[in-house]
C-alpha cells in the first residue's frame, strides 16, 4: 500500500482527474495549418468526422488563445454565433441528428500557440516547429476531442515558410508550391492513431533516405528528418541500422 501511495504521488498523470468524458466517436481528422514566415500566431482549420452516440452536442476541445472565427456542419452550412458556445476551451456544438449518423464539423480559427506546437530557434539559431501533444495537449494548436482512448484517421497539410519541410503522422502524399515560395505539404494517415500521436515537424531540415529508392513491401522505407547541421551524424551514427532493426 505503501509503496502504490508513493509511485501515485509521483506520477502526475497517475493522480490527474480526467475532465473530458467521451460520448461521441471522433473517427477523423483533417487538420490544415500555417506556419508563420516569423512569429507564432497560426491559422488553421479542422475537420472532423464523428459518429454520433446521442442526442447530446459534440464537444470539441481548442485551447482559449486560440480564436474561433468559424464553425460549419457537413455541406459546409454555416452555423451563427448564437449556434454554439464556448466554455473556457470547450465548444459545444448541438447537432439535432439522431444515435448512428455520422456528420462533419469543420472549425477555422487562429491565435499565438502557447503551448503544444512549439515554435522557436532551435540549437543552431534557426527557426522550427514541432508538436509536443503527450498526453492531452494537441487541443492547444488544434481543435479536437483530445482523449487518449479516442483513435481516428488523419490528413495535414502543412502550410510552411520558404526553404522548409515539414512532416507528418502518416506518409506523404505530395507537396505544392505556393506563391512566395511556400510550399503545402500533404500527408495522410489512413490508420486509426490517438490524437497525441497527430503531430508536425518543420523547419531547415535535411532528408536522407536509408533504404534503397526501389524499397517495396516487405521492405520498410525508411528517411532520417534532421536538422542540416547534424544530418552526416545522424545518418552514419544512432540511426545507421536502423533499417535492419525493423525488418520481419
Amino acid at each position: 500500500m505503501i509503496l502504490t501511495l508513493i509511485l501515485a504521488l509521483q506520477s502526475p498523470l497517475a493522480v490527474r482527474a480526467d475532465t473530458l468524458h467521451l460520448v461521441h466517436d471522433a473517427l477523423s481528422y483533417d487538420i490544415s495549418i500555417s506556419i508563420p514566415d516569423s512569429g507564432s500566431r497560426i491559422t488553421g482549420e479542422a475537420g472532423i468526422a464523428w459518429r454520433l452516440a446521442s442526442a447530446a452536442p459534440i464537444r470539441v476541445q481548442l485551447d482559449t488563445a486560440m480564436v474561433v472565427t468559424r464553425v460549419a456542419w457537413s455541406g459546409d452550412r454555416r452555423l451563427l454565433r448564437g449556434e454554439w458556445r464556448r466554455q473556457g476551451d470547450v465548444l459545444e456544438l448541438p447537432h439535432g441528428r439522431q444515435a448512428g449518423d455520422t456528420v462533419t464539423t469543420r472549425l477555422t480559427y487562429s491565435g499565438t500557440v502557447r503551448e503544444g506546437l512549439v515554435i522557436r530557434n532551435n540549437i543552431y539559431g534557426e527557426r522550427a516547429a514541432f508538436a509536443d501533444n503527450w498526453p492531452d495537449r494537441a487541443h492547444l494548436w488544434f481543435p479536437a476531442q483530445d482523449h487518449p482512448a479516442d483513435k481516428a484517421t488523419a490528413r495535414f497539410h502543412v502550410e510552411v515558410p520558404r526553404g522548409w519541410r515539414a512532416i507528418a503522422t502518416g506518409a506523404l502524399e505530395r507537396v505544392d508550391t505556393l506563391p512566395g515560395g511556400r510550399t503545402l505539404w500533404h500527408y495522410r494517415m489512413p490508420h486509426p492513431v490517438a490524437v497525441y500521436s497527430m503531430v508536425i515537424g518543420a523547419g531547415r531540415m535535411t532528408v536522407t533516405r536509408l533504404t534503397p529508392p526501389a524499397c517495396r513491401a516487405p521492405c520498410v522505407p525508411v528517411t532520417t528528418w534532421t536538422f542540416r547541421q547534424d544530418s552526416a551524424y545522424a545518418a552514419a551514427g544512432p540511426f545507421r541500422r536502423a533499417p535492419q532493426m525493423i525488418q520481419y
